[in-house]
Parts: C-alpha cells; sequence; structure tokens
C-alpha cells in the first residue's frame, strides 16, 4: 500500500535550506537519486542546462562536495518520484533520507522527478541517469519561470 510523502519531514527540509542561506542561486547542481547511480546535471546561470556525470551512489556526497566547492553550487535540485496520485513510491523515503545529509550545507529543493527518465529514454548512452538529472533541472527551472 503506498503512502503519501511525509508533508511534514518535506516541510522540515525546505525550513532547514531557508535558514541555510538566503541567497539567490546562481550555480544549480541537478541530482536523479538512484540505488546504484546517481546523474548530475548543472545550470550556471539558471537558464542553461548541461548533464556533468553519473557517479556509483556510495560516491554520490564526496562527489557532490567537489563539485560545490569547484563551480560554487549555491542550491541543489533533488528529483522525487512521486507517484500520478501524489502519493511516494519505494524510493521517495530513501531520498528523503539522504536529502537530510545535503541540507547541513547546501540550500535544496525538490522537484517531482516522475518521467524524468521516460522523456530522455531514446538515448544510445548506456546510463542516463546524467541526462535524467538535466531534465529534472530543467523541470525546476522551467517551473520557476
Amino acid at each position: 500500500m503506498k503512502k503519501p510523502v511525509n508533508s511534514r519531514l518535506l516541510q522540515n527540509l525546505e525550513l532547514q535550506n531557508k535558514s541555510v542561506g538566503k541567497k539567490i542561486a546562481q550555480n544549480i547542481l541537478g541530482l536523479d537519486f538512484g540505488q546504484k547511480f546517481c546523474g548530475l546535471a548543472f545550470s550556471p546561470d539558471g537558464v542553461c542546462v548541461v548533464p556533468l556525470e553519473v557517479v556509483a551512489t556510495t560516491n554520490i556526497l564526496e562527489r557532490i562536495k567537489e563539485i560545490s566547492e569547484a563551480k560554487n553550487i549555491q542550491k541543489i535540485v533533488l528529483g522525487l518520484p512521486l507517484e500520478k496520485d501524489g502519493t511516494n513510491n519505494k524510493w521517495c523515503e530513501e531520498i528523503l533520507l539522504f536529502a537530510k545529509k545535503l541540507t547541513k550545507t547546501i540550500p535544496l529543493e525538490f522537484v517531482n522527478e516522475r518521467s524524468s527518465s521516460q522523456n530522455i529514454i531514446n538515448t544510445k548512452k548506456e546510463r542516463i541517469d546524467d541526462l535524467a538529472a538535466a531534465k529534472i533541472l530543467e523541470f525546476y527551472l522551467d517551473k520557476k519561470e
């Protein structure tokens, strides 16, 4: 049985994000979190999006730290794979737990990533996680317009 996303946890994460900093994000990192691999994408200006790389999930926190320092990341946009009816799927709880680790240093926002992979499935790449991260970041930027 599906259970709804814990709205209190989402609100707490958003409040933590607001307390990290009040800057308007310019350098944004998009993240498609997965069980084995995570995709990363980058927006240097809040307009264009560039797929960066695919990283093993076991190394993702370290890699995010490296990229954040190198590119002066001011915000992370993390895909949350909600179902059509707004309920969580098997990954939502894991993603929310992971998000708690990120909110301590960099502001974080969620975007519904449902269908991000399906939108780029016709590619010839072996791993499409970075392209899915780019799509998540595009969803976020489109929502902000």
